[in-house]
């Protein structure tokens, strides 16, 4: 069997968008539209992309919010990846970006879909998901953000004047905004991406997800009131370089997704090789006979090899659901004799 091949995808666009300034947690943090854009795509030129959420008492109170969308060029990827993971270097260590003030020391962030995250690139539309269909159009080298992906044209899930925490899409697990203090050894942090981002990437030409704060605004509660200290400043921003370059003496690292695929590719079938699966070569060869044919990385038993199978029809095949993972609780295939 040949071994698993390992993909890396660098960093193809990426932007983050602000909202804030006024004396209100709601109005900035249920925007509709964001106060400003950055443009942070690395053909644009090398900077940073940055997300977080800050209470800031200073100058009278006033909120800020601000959310990061990444974008991965996968139209090379047409099956979903065993594995899949992404690494961040977070730049606050250079002096971009702000560490933790008065923030729990679980406090949370994450990944999470788009709109039309799961769509199928052919059925992808300006109305069902404007960024996949802005990055195909053209805009993917030169950036697609825009100040109305703030909220549910570009995240999925996206609710005014409540928690997502029942409607969002998690692209991976909850990571701790602590790893990113200048106190940690930490520089370069990993998400493992979970098995709907990993379908996503398959069926997206672009792959986009937006980098949230999740104790705070994912879940909706306003920093003013339950930070540890509330009534204090309470705020953290997280700084990402987009492109490979130095700066400040410290060598920055592009986001990179790391694919790994599976062993066998997806195959298409020639006549020839149809023709050559007629007849069953007894039961010595059985394993590689039902490896004639993968779908999105799954072995697919054919019918012939179904139906040669001695024993009862339960031990025929079982049905796939759609990457093609066997169903063990489904029926076996309905057949007559």
């Amino acid at each position: 069997m040949s071994r698993a091949e390992i993909i890396t995808i660098n960093l193809g666009d990426g932007f983050d968008l602000n909202s804030g300034g006024t004396t209100n947690w709601t109005t900035e943090r249920d925007a509709t539209t964001a106060d400003t854009l950055s443009n942070r795509s690395p053909s644009v030129g090398n900077d940073f992309i940055e997300m977080g959420v800050s209470f800031d008492t200073s100058r009278g109170n006033a909120w800020n919010v601000k959310r990061m969308w990444l974008g991965f060029d996968t139209s090379g990827i047409t099956i979903p990846p065993e594995k899949t993971e992404i690494s961040l270097m977070v730049a606050n260590k250079t002096g971009i970006g702000s560490n933790p003030v008065n923030l729990a020391t679980d406090h949370k962030f994450t990944l999470v879909g788009i709109k039309g995250h799961k769509l199928r690139q052919r059925d992808v539309t300006l109305d069902n998901s404007r960024m996949r269909h802005v990055a195909a159009a053209g805009d993917f080298s030169s950036g697609v953000g825009g100040t109305g992906y703030f909220s549910s044209i570009g995240i999925a899930g996206w609710s005014s004047g409540a928690s997502w925490a029942s409607s969002y899409v998690p692209y991976s697990d909850l990571k701790d905004v602590s790893l990113f203090s200048t106190s940690t050894t930490e520089n370069v942090v990993t998400f493992t991406l979970n098995r709907q981002a990993r379908l996503d990437i398959a069926t997206c030409d672009h792959f986009y997800f937006c980098v949230i704060d999740y104790t705070y605004d994912l879940l909706n509660v306003d920093p003013s009131t339950g930070s540890p200290s509330a009534g204090a400043a309470s705020s953290y921003e997280i700084a990402i370089p987009n492109a490979t370059f130095s700066d400040r003496g410290v060598n920055n690292v592009i986001p990179k997704l790391s694919l790994t695929v599976g062993a066998r590719k997806e195959q298409t079938p020639t006549k020839k090789r149809i023709d050559d699966k007629f007849t069953i070569n007894g039961f010595s060869d059985i394993t590689d006979q039902r490896k004639a044919y993968t779908r999105e990385g799954n072995l697919l038993d054919q019918v012939p090899f179904q139906l040669g199978i001695k024993g009862p029809l339960s031990l025929r095949g079982r049905q796939n659901d759609e990457d093609g993972t066997p169903l063990t609780t489904a029926g076996p295939p309905k057949v007559t004799n």
